[in-house]
């Protein structure tokens, strides 16, 4: 009896887990979705149009911002608010 709410108790861990990513995927998704609707707008504002900055350098940025993610084992999300944070942050700039 107590081995059946042993293994039980372990399933519902597994179960647990297991809708977590499922929901931790489809919030990816979504936001991968709202991404693209805005991809318009941003398409029309490149963040790197009016600045010092080039596509190289930006590509090292990226390339550099996909090292300290990995480094303290961060998850994709938190790469790609990253990413948005650092272009938001040029469109910022270009606007003043």
């Amino acid at each position: 009896m107590l081995k059946e709410k042993k293994d039980s108790g372990v399933l519902y861990d597994r179960d647990l887990k297991d809708i977590q990513e499922s929901l931790q995927q489809k919030e990816l998704v979504d936001n991968a979705m709202k991404s693209l609707k805005s991809a318009t707008n941003f398409a029309q504002r490149s963040p790197i149009e009016m600045h010092d900055v080039t596509k190289e350098y930006r590509t090292k940025m990226m390339d550099w911002m996909v090292e300290v993610c990995t480094s303290f084992k961060c998850t994709t999300r938190t790469y790609f608010l990253a990413t948005q944070v650092f272009d938001k942050y040029l469109l910022k700039l270009q606007s003043q």
